[in-house]
């Protein structure tokens, strides 16, 4: 069953310049898959990864979620899905400072409405899964940055989510940090194979660890793991040489949409 499936998706921030982030992008996911969002800044990966998120919505084109039309739904039954269907691993980790490792994982649960006896016992059994249970007590601070990003990742998993969207999930880690990291990933998805990983990232090595690599570069999909950067691709993506996107930098063409200037968006 396809977790994500993305038809044409476009998505234009207009200002004094309309300037295209994302262009007829489609993109199959099937459940259990660990893929790769990779590319370098302004490539288009972020925003992306907004929108499958459901954290922003595309300017055209439609994204479907467990099968479900996202463009249909408004905006509070996409923060219901949100919660239900994704969990994100933020670069920052995003922890309370003040909070142990446990207290920052049941939160969310007991900010749902789950008995706090309950939510901590969930909790511990997240921590668990990623192997840091003997550091519940421990406040960030007291943690190593690894360390951290595990609780941030078992903090994701707690409602145990169709997919695991994770933005830059290495970055400032050392090598045995991230090591430890992409182990993580690669331990769930073999102890759960339901459960999909979406890192989104711009280190090759992280990308390297997933089962495939989607690489964008102007907004386009431009290789799934393959050499060849031309011809029809994987889940009907039509790929186009970087010359070619470039050469789109300065002239737009009759099929693309009114009033586009081709460049690197700073809003990704």
């Amino acid at each position: 069953m396809k977790v994500i499936e993305t038809k044409a998706l476009t998505k234009i921030y207009q200002g004094k310049e309309n300037v295209p982030a994302l262009v007829d992008v489609n993109l199959n996911v099937e459940r259990g898959e660990w893929i790769a969002i990779f590319g370098l800044s302004g490539s288009g990966k972020t925003s992306l990864m907004n929108i499958l998120g459901l954290l922003d919505r595309p300017t055209s084109g439609k994204y479907l979620l467990n099968g479900q039309d996202t463009s249909v739904l408004s905006a509070r039954k996409l923060a219901h899905e949100r919660g239900r269907c994704i969990g994100f691993v933020f670069q920052g980790f995003n922890l309370l400072s003040k909070e142990t490792a446990l207290r920052n994982v049941s939160l969310p649960m007991i900010y749902a409405g789950v008995e706090r006896g309950r939510a901590e016992e969930r909790a511990l059994k997240a921590l668990g899964r990623v192997g840091i249970a003997n550091r519940a007590d421990h406040l960030p601070s007291e943690l190593s940055g690894g360390q951290q990003q595990r609780v941030a990742i078992a903090r994701a998993l707690i409602n145990n989510p169709v997919m695991l969207l994770a933005d830059e999930p290495t970055s400032g880690l050392d090598s045995v940090s991230k090591a430890a990291v992409l182990d993580v990933f690669e331990e769930l998805r073999n102890k759960n194979p339901k459960v999909t990983i979406v890192v989104v990232t711009h280190d090759d090595e992280t990308a390297a660890r997933a089962e495939r690599k989607v690489e964008f570069r102007y907004g386009r999909i431009v290789s799934e793991g393959a050499d060849d950067l031309t011809g029809s691709g994987p889940a009907g993506v039509v790929w186009s040489k970087p010359t070619d996107l470039k050469d789109k930098a300065t002239q737009p063409t009759s099929s693309d949409p009114a009033g586009v200037v081709w460049g690197v968006s700073t809003n990704q």
